[in-house]
């Protein structure tokens, strides 16, 4: 009973531990951790402190207005989920603004992108591009192996 406990306790204290430690993806990096994803590619790009500080601004800015909108996206979605489960026929109107608000979420994502794509130059706008492909690639191939492992 005794080892049944300190072995409980260990893995719990293991457990507790790892978040510390960071969640390593494997390549060295913190999953999640957008400021440094961002950092790295800065420096693959090799972005003035000029551009990296207007960089951030645009990011910044963008930042603030989307949590405005993806609470408002929360709201909407549950209001669809409610109604729908009731069989409500305002379902379809509730669908409709969420649907809205995605493709609202969707515009911002690509104006951003547009933003900072005016202060790269062109030669980092082209790398920049090659390194979104090759991320798209990785993406794909790791969902193409998580949906392999289930069957």
């Amino acid at each position: 009973m005794i080892r049944e406990i300190m072995l409980g306790a260990s893995l719990v204290m293991f457990a507790g531990a790892a978040p510390l430690a960071g969640d390593v993806n494997g390549q060295g990096q913190v999953r999640g951790d957008r400021g440094s994803r961002h950092e790295r590619m800065a420096d693959a790009l090799g972005l003035t402190e000029g551009q990296r500080d207007q960089i951030s601004s645009l990011r910044d800015r963008e930042r603030g207005r989307g949590v405005e909108l993806h609470e408002r996206m929360k709201v909407a979605a549950l209001d669809y989920r409610r109604l729908r489960d009731a069989n409500d026929s305002r379902a379809d109107q509730a669908l409709a603004k969420l649907r809205l608000l995605r493709e609202e979420k969707q515009a911002r994502r690509l104006a951003l992108r547009a933003d900072i794509d005016q202060l790269l130059t062109p030669q980092q706008r082209e790398k920049r591009q090659q390194m979104r492909e090759k991320g798209r690639d990785r993406a794909r191939n790791r969902q193409g192996v998580r949906h392999r492992d289930r069957n």
